[in-house]
């Protein structure tokens, strides 16, 4: 368990995004170029809906090195029902230090934890996603995962009776009807002059 300075480590009241390692992250890649991503359950806390993701990377150093790697985080959620594909920069607004990544020279280190459910449409109670994170042209490897989000409401079906079930019948036929009454396409004018 990791401490703070406030008492133990309570996950409902961590605040996301930030750029510690925790006892949930996954381990820093042993090769440069590498990206490693882990997500959580969806759940509920006091805050409100939250969808963690855990990230980790070692990088080549260089100009770009440092804490803006971060701000070259790019998340893409693809559904795998729709195949709909949403893109994001992971950090946005953020804020960012020195201290957030690790490393000089040849390579550099960091970790990132980042709330989907703050950062994507999701619109589905229950669906399968796929997650890819980028910095500049090196990417993660496709982390699938089954997802219930309790705070999405489930669609509802309206029971069907026999009397609906006829009384959409009769209207499919009334307008049936009335489109062929205004409907008037299928004349012929026998006067070429009009």
């Amino acid at each position: 368990m990791t401490r703070r300075k406030d008492g133990p480590y309570d996950a409902t009241r961590e605040i996301l995004p930030h750029f510690r390692e925790t006892a949930r992250s996954p381990e820093i890649p042993k090769t440069a170029g590498r990206i490693v991503l882990a997500a959580e359950a969806p759940r509920v806390t006091p805050e409100g809906p939250v969808w963690p993701l855990r990230g980790s990377f070692r990088m080549p150093g260089g100009e770009e090195a440092g804490e803006s790697l971060l701000r070259r985080i790019v998340l893409a959620l693809t559904s795998g029902a729709s195949h709909v594909t949403q893109a994001r920069h992971a950090l946005g607004e953020v804020v960012l230090f020195g201290g957030d990544v690790a490393g000089s020279g040849s390579e550099v280190t960091g970790f990132f934890n980042i709330d989907l459910a703050d950062l994507f449409e999701l619109s589905n109670r229950q669906e399968t996603f796929h997650i890819v994170a980028s910095i500049g042209t090196r990417t993660s490897d496709v982390l699938t995962c089954d997802a219930e989000f309790s705070w999405i409401e489930a669609p509802r079906a309206e029971p069907v009776t026999e009397e609906d079930a006829a009384d959409e019948d009769e209207d499919e036929d009334e307008e049936e009807e009335e489109d062929e009454e205004d409907d008037d396409s299928w004349m012929v004018d026998d006067d070429p002059e009009t």
